[in-house]
């Protein structure tokens, strides 16, 4: 679902020895016209606020796939309303409001170590039709998704219900689906709030 919407940019790749270098290695001309970027390696905190600074103006999509950074400061994509696309990086946790208010954002790609999803990290992103939450998702904060009202599907490939807050998946569509992995509809209505969603396993 990525590459969809990227086939028609050139992506810059940007391979950096060490973290919040990212400015030295950008000319003036390319942060003006940059639409997709590639961060690998090492990638600090200065670096994330040089591209959420790009994702305000031009930056359209953003893979950090390969990128590695110990935390993702909270916050750090926040309005970002030109940003439609991002892979993350290898991280445990997606800190508060990381994504909140990102109203472009249609695709996201998260990595299998994530366990936690903090409070309004996607909050208001209006755009986005489909989450896909990997293996070791535990905890998803409160109003993480709220106001996702375009969410179509979400997939938990988690074979245990992630705790979540009452208000995790608060004014989505009603329509949305909630897809779970095989043979785990008993775990996953035995708590309440996954129950009330009335979640469907995946084909096999």
């Amino acid at each position: 679902a990525y590459m969809e919407n990227t086939k028609k940019l050139t992506a810059t790749v940007i391979a950096l020895e060490e973290p919040d270098t990212l400015r030295d290695r950008l000319g003036c001309a390319e942060w003006a016209s940059t639409e997709s970027i590639k961060i690998m390696r090492s990638i600090g905190t200065k670096d994330i606020a040089l591209l959420s600074g790009l994702a305000h103006n031009s930056l359209k999509c953003i893979d950090l796939q390969d990128a590695i950074i110990s935390n993702l400061p909270e916050g750090a994509f926040e309005g970002c309303e030109e940003l439609e696309s991002i892979i993350l990086p290898q991280c445990t946790t997606l800190p508060k409001n990381i994504f909140k208010g990102c109203k472009s954002l249609t695709n996201v790609e998260l990595q299998s170590p994530l366990t936690t999803i903090e409070p309004f990290a996607f909050s208001d992103c209006t755009a986005l039709e489909q989450i896909n939450l990997p293996q070791n998702i535990s905890l998803i904060g409160e109003k993480a998704f709220y106001n996702c009202t375009k969410l179509a599907l979400i997939e938990s490939k988690a074979p245990y219900p992630p705790i979540c807050h009452e208000s995790s998946f608060e004014n989505i569509s009603a329509s949305c689906q909630f897809v779970i992995p095989a043979n785990h509809l008993n775990d996953y209505c035995a708590v309440e709030y996954w129950k009330k969603h009335n979640p469907t396993e995946a084909q096999q």
